[in-house]
C-alpha cells in the first residue's frame, strides 16, 4: 500500500515515537568505500557529510518525536555527542551483529518506549521531513509496518509498531532483492505494511548525475520561494 504523503504529514501524531538514524562520522576511509572508488575518499567524505547533514535535518523537522542516533562505534558516538549537543539527540553506539540484526534490536527497543519506531540511514540523498511524517502517520493509523523503498532495491527506512524480527533475519543485504523480500515477508507474517515514497542513497559514483540534478531542483524550489 503507498501512502500519498500530502494527504497524511499534516495530522499531528497522537504519542511521542522514535526516529533512529544509523550513521557514520564522516571521516576519509571510513564511510562511503564504494563512492570512494569513483570519487577518492576525502570527496567520498564530504559528500557523505553533506548528506548526512541533510537527513539530520530533516529528522529534526518532524515534530514530537524521540531522535536517537546510533553510531557504528563508541569513537563515532563520542563524536556526534559533542556534534549534536543541544539539538535534542540521544546518541549511543549500535549493538553488535549483522545490519539486520543491529536494526532489529534497535526497533525493538524503541517500541517498548512508544508507539512507534522509524529507523532511516543517513545517507538519503532526497528525503524530507514529510515523507518521514507519511511512515509515521502510517504506523499511527494501524499498519504494523512501514517501509520506503530505495531506488537500488532495498530501503532507506523502515519503521514498525511492535517487533517485527521475521524482517531482518537472514536478509540479504545490500542486495537489489531486499525490499522486496521484505514484501514478502511481511505478508507471509501476515503483517500490513504500508509504503512511502521511493527515495535515493548515495552509494556510488552514478548517485553525483542524481546528486546534481536533485540540488538544481532544490535552488530552483529556493529561488520561486523567494519571488
Amino acid at each position: 500500500m503507498h501512502v500519498p504523503r500530502d494527504t497524511v504529514s499534516a495530522r499531528p501524531p497522537a504519542a511521542r515515537g522514535t526516529l533512529i538514524v544509523f550513521a557514520r562520522r564522516p571521516l576519509p576511509g571510513r564511510c562511503k568505500r564504494r563512492l570512494a572508488r569513483a570519487v577518492g575518499p576525502r570527496r567520498a567524505a564530504h559528500l557523505y557529510a553533506a548528506t548526512l547533514a541533510r537527513t539530520l535535518a530533516a529528522a529534526e523537522r518532524l515534530a514530537k518525536v524521540r531522535r536517537v542516533l546510533l553510531a557504528v562505534t563508541a569513537a563515532d558516538a563520542a563524536w556526534f555527542r559533542v556534534a549534536l549537543h543541544g539539538r535534542g539527540w540521544h546518541v549511543a553506539r549500535q549493538t553488535a551483529g549483522d545490519l539486520g540484526q543491529r536494526m532489529d534490536r534497535a526497533l525493538a527497543g524503541a517500541v517498548q518506549r512508544g508507539r512507534y519506531a522509524l529507523l532511516i540511514g543517513s545517507d538519503v540523498l532526497d528525503v524530507d521531513a514529510a515523507d518521514l511524517a507519511a511512515a509515521r502517520d502510517a504506523l499511527l493509523a494501524g499498519h504494523d509496518a512501514v517501509v520506503g523503498p530505495a531506488a537500488d532495491g532495498g530501503y532507506w527506512l523502515i519503521g514498525v509498531r511492535r517487533p517485527c524480527p521475521a524482517l531482518f533475519v537472514d536478509m540479504p543485504w545490500g542486495s537489489g532483492t531486499v525490499c522486496q523480500q521484505t514484501r514478502a515477508r511481511a505478508a507471509a507474517s501476515g503483517l500490513a505494511l504500508a509504503e512511502v515514497a521511493l527515495r535515493h542513497d548515495l552509494d556510488r559514483g552514478r548517485d553525483l548525475v542524481r546528486r546534481r540534478r536533485f540540488q538544481r531542483r532544490r535552488a530552483r524550489s529556493r529561488s520561486s520561494s523567494a519571488t
